[in-house]
Order: C-alpha cells, then sequence, then structure tokens
C-alpha cells in the first residue's frame, strides 16, 4: 500500500500546487486545509477542514491520529518542492525520524511516536521540530537526515498579515 503523506496548508494555494505536482511516487495524500476558507479544493486528496486553525503542530498530531495502524508517517511542509527521487529515498530510509536536509519533509515511524508521544501543542507553529528532536534524543530514537535537493520556501504563511502576529507569538 502507498504511503500516507500529510501536508499542513494555511494559505499560499500556488505553494501547494507546487508540492504535489513534485510528487513523484504512490501516496494517499492528506491536505490539512487551516485556512477557513475551504480555498485548497480536491487536489486529488483527502482534504481535512478543521473547524478552526488548529497550527501546524496540531494538524501534524490530527493527521498521525488519523492514521493510527500506519508503520509511518509522511509529513511534508506546503512549501516544499520535491526533488525527483527524494521521497523515494525517504520512504526507503530506516530509523525513526528521518528528513530531507532538514525538516521540510520528514518521515515519522509509530514506534517513535509510542516512545515520544506526540507534538506539543503548545508550539503553534515553530519550534516544535526542536522540541521533537529533543525528546528523541533523550528516548534514544534514531533521529537524522538524508541528502536531497527538495526545495523549501520557509516561513511562507508569516508574512500574510492574517497570520504573521499568531506565528511570531
Amino acid at each position: 500500500m502507498a504511503p500516507v503523506l500529510g501536508i499542513p496548508v494555511i494559505s499560499r494555494p500556488d505553494l501547494l500546487r507546487a508540492c504535489l505536482e513534485s510528487i513523484d511516487i504512490p501516496v494517499r495524500l492528506v491536505v490539512i486545509d487551516n485556512s477557513g476558507t475551504g480555498e485548497f479544493g480536491d487536489y486529488g486528496a483527502l482534504v481535512v477542514e478543521p473547524a478552526a486553525n488548529l497550527g501546524w503542530t496540531a494538524s501534524v498530531n490530527h493527521f498521525i491520529r488519523s492514521f493510527p495502524s500506519e508503520p509511518y508517517w509522511l509529513v511534508a511542509n506546503a512549501d516544499a518542492v520535491f526533488h525527483p527521487g527524494d521521497l523515494q529515498r525517504l520512504v526507503d530510509e530506516p530509523g525513526g525520524w528521518v528528513g530531507v536536509i532538514d525538516w521540510r519533509v520528514f518521515k515519522l515511524s509509530a514506534d517513535t511516536v509510542q516512545r515520544v508521544g506526540f507534538w506539543d501543542e503548545n508550539f503553534f507553529v515553530y519550534c516544535s521540530d526542536a522540541d521533537y528532536e529533543r525528546r528523541c534524543d533523550l528516548a534514544g530514537v534514531d533521529r537524522h537526515y538524508i541528502t536531497g535537493t527538495t526545495s523549501h520556501v520557509g516561513s511562507a504563511t508569516i508574512q500574510e498579515a492574517r497570520y504573521g502576529a499568531h506565528n511570531r507569538h
């Protein structure tokens, strides 16, 4: 069965479209649309529209909880563009938490979530990865990066006036 890939999104449908167009392996795609506008349509994906903006961290937790029997979950930032082969290499790479270059795209194993727990939702957008890294290290989880050239705009939503203040908080 194809791996499940979750992509939390709040704005910039153009960036999400570029991300989705760069996926080069079969995946079961889940878009967590936090925009509150329904602007992300179908995209050939399961689109989850929470009643309120969950933020990035709670969106990842919601995605994981929605697919509890998976051996691992793939998570991507909506502003990432996959380089050919990077996603397949990520799927094939062993480890508890494996990122491509950094944590713009990563694979998280069910064993890791069982050992470390879910992401701390007190971190709405930023710093949740540093917290989870530390918790993985304390639990002895194999956490590493693989090389690749997947690109990432980075902090695309902080430029949006409607989200910037909350994200900076």
